[in-house]
Formats: C-alpha cells, structure tokens, sequence
C-alpha cells in the first residue's frame, strides 16, 4: 500500500485539529459542570476512572506506544535515529502510561510498597521522565538534526506532561 506523503500530511492535521478541539470541550464540559453546580460532572471528571478524559488519554497513548512499536518492528537497521532500542522503550513506556491512565496504577504502589507516603511513587515516576532524555540523548540529538519541527511539537508535549501531569499530583 502506498501513501501519498501530502494526503497523509492533511489527513494528519485534520485528526490532530479535531483532537484539540475534542480535548476543548472536554475542559469546557468539566469547568462548565464545576461553575454550575460546584462539582465535576462525574463522566469528565479528569480525576475520576474511566471517565471520558482518562479513555481518551489512554487511548491516543496507546495509540502513540503502538505506532512506536509498530515501526520498532518494520524498522530496518539503519545509522540514522531513532534506534530500535529507543522506539521499543518509547512504545513499553506509552504502553505502560495508556494503562496507568485507565487503572490508576500509580495509586496501587503506595499498598504495595508499604510505605506512610502516598506520593512515594512519584520518584519513580520522575525518575523515568529525567532518565529517558539523559540515556536516549543520541537519539534526541539526531532526530533534532533530522526533524527539527516535529521534534520541537515533541519536547513541547513532553513539557505539558511533565508540568500538567506530574505537577498536577504534587500540587494534590
């Protein structure tokens, strides 16, 4: 099958487009529900399980660790970045993220660690998101060199993770 690299690229912008404006309204539904009645409406909360926010952030990360995967598989061997190894950490992680978001697994680790601290998990966590940059630095270096754009769109969403999401439990 043969794609055609400029209807790939509308095709491309138009998903994306229609996946910020889908995430828009989730944020207006939830702040739209909290003004109104003083609470979140229960299906967008985006501190609730298996609510609207958390299915479709597990899916577009389990979506993102599969097509890492995918090209982790068909990839031939080549000098030029990513490495095999780097699209196989990408995909486990985002595979590993997609069900975190669904079953919350973060918040088991507390139980299963044994400790009094309910954020003790969040090292871990942290650790990871400081580490991969350090260990996959090559990679970072040549896909910048080679994809300088989409590596930019890349470290922004790295960014918003890393502030929204982690900074949003420690700020709990």
């Amino acid at each position: 099958m043969k794609f055609h690299p400029k209807a790939v690229e509308r095709a491309s912008h138009r998903l994306l487009v229609g996946l910020i404006l889908f995430e828009v309204l989730i944020v207006l539904i939830y702040l739209g529900s909290i003004l109104l009645t003083g609470k979140a409406y229960p299906p967008f909360n985006m501190d609730g399980k298996m609510t609207v926010p958390s299915l479709l952030q597990a899916f577009l990360l389990f979506a993102m660790g599969f097509i890492s995967l995918f090209f982790f598989t068909v990839q031939r061997p080549s000098s030029l970045p990513p490495s095999k190894f780097f699209l196989l950490t990408v995909g486990v992680l985002l595979l590993y993220a997609s069900a975190d978001e669904l079953f919350k697994i973060h918040l088991q680790f507390q139980a299963l660690l044994q400790t009094p601290n309910a954020r003790d998990w969040l090292r871990g966590y942290v650790l990871i998101f400081v580490a991969f940059p350090a260990v996959f630095w090559r990679d970072f270096v040549g896909l910048w060199k080679l994809y300088r754009r989409e590596t930019s769109w890349a470290l922004l969403g790295m960014t918003i993770v890393g502030m929204g999401g982690l900074g949003g439990e420690i700020l709990k």
